[in-house]
């Protein structure tokens, strides 16, 4: 847990929820690499106070999901074991990731969009962490992007 934060109070990592995500094989120049379970981990902001958490504290490999245009929770995918040869964990970009990594991720953005979730269908929204505006007159855990 205390890898969300780094510094941050330790009390503070409960707060949000984790989600088990399901690994696979990567595509595209990627193919040759497969992800666990235990390779990703998935935090998810209950509330704008926790997703503010969550922007505060994310890292550049982040990737960033919400419902577009809808409220919706913040979800992070860290990778937090890079299997490749480089070993960095940013170094597979968010079209490479495994399918169901990425369907499982989707759901999880859509279950905890309160409105979305009532909806057939959503639009998601998937960025890195780094692409988030953070700007002072924003509210509580709001961001651009």
């Amino acid at each position: 847990h205390s890898s969300l934060t780094g510094s941050c109070p330790r009390h503070a990592v409960a707060m949000v929820f984790h989600y088990t995500v399901r690994g696979g094989t990567c595509t595209g120049k990627f193919a040759k690499v497969t992800l666990t379970a235990s390779d990703i981990v998935c935090y998810v902001g209950r509330d704008k106070f926790e997703n503010e958490f969550l922007i505060k504290y994310g890292l550049p490999s982040d990737t960033w999901f919400h419902v577009d245009s809808l409220s919706s929770a913040h979800v992070y995918l860290r990778i937090v074991h890079d299997p490749t040869p480089n070993g960095r964990p940013d170094i597979i970009p968010i079209d490479c990731l495994p399918p169901d990594t990425m369907a499982d991720l989707y759901s999880i953005t859509k279950h905890n969009s309160i409105s979305g979730s009532k909806l057939a269908s959503v639009r998601i929204v998937a960025t890195p962490w780094d692409n988030l505006k953070k700007m002072n007159d924003h509210d509580t855990g709001t961001v651009t992007y």
